[in-house]
């Protein structure tokens, strides 16, 4: 049996770009089972911020070389003049998901 990494995973994310920046508008997320990682889902980056601020915890996730789910970094909330969802606490003020897919 797996250990449990997070409450939930988030595998892939899409930006969407503005005028002077580009932020995440939407996560794949899936349920951490526990022994496995479950379906994934879209949520928006609200939805995913609102899941942090009320305790659940998110880790990136990715494929190894045999199609093997592997355990990625802690995702937080970076409070600035916005809210940024982040896994690199060095990182200036965006959203920053390290080596994580666009879908």
């Amino acid at each position: 049996m797996m250990e449990k990494w997070a409450d939930f995973l988030i595998s892939a994310v899409r930006y969407e770009e503005t005028f002077t920046k580009k932020t995440i508008s939407h996560c794949k997320v899936h349920p951490d089972n526990g022994n496995s990682v479950g379906e994934g889902t879209t949520w928006s980056k609200e939805e995913v911020m609102d899941a942090i601020i009320k305790g659940n915890r998110f880790v990136t996730i990715s494929k190894d070389d045999r199609g093997r789910w592997k355990r990625g970094i802690n995702v937080f909330l970076l409070m600035a003049r916005e809210t940024y969802l982040n896994t690199d606490n060095t990182s200036n003020t965006e959203d920053y998901l390290m080596n994580i897919p666009e879908f």
